[in-house]
C-alpha cells in the first residue's frame, strides 16, 4: 500500500513539475522578448515524460525502506506504525 502510494505521489509531483516546466519554458521568451532581446526556447518531450517516470521512480525508491519494515511487523503494530 505504501508502495502504491508513493507512485501516486511521485506522478503527481512529476505533472506538476512538468506543468511548472512548460510555463517557465513559455515565459522566458517573453522575459526576453521584454529585454529586447531574441531567443526561442527548444525542448524535447521525452525530457518531460523522462522527469515523470524519474519521479515516479525516486519516490517509489524513497518508499521501499519503510514498506519493508512494515512488511516484517505484526498486523497490529504495523497499522499504529502507519
Amino acid at each position: 500500500m505504501l508502495v502504491v502510494e508513493a507512485m501516486t505521489g511521485g506522478l503527481v509531483a512529476g505533472l506538476v513539475g512538468v506543468v511548472g516546466g512548460l510555463l517557465s519554458i513559455s515565459a522566458i521568451p517573453l522575459i526576453l522578448r521584454d529585454m529586447g532581446l531574441r531567443g526561442d526556447m527548444l525542448y524535447d518531450i521525452i525530457i518531460f515524460v523522462f522527469a515523470v517516470f524519474a519521479g515516479i521512480f525516486v519516490s517509489v525508491v524513497a518508499a521501499l525502506s519503510p514498506a519493508i519494515k512494515i512488511s516484517k511487523m505484526n498486523v497490529i503494530t504495523a497499522l499504529k506504525y502507519e
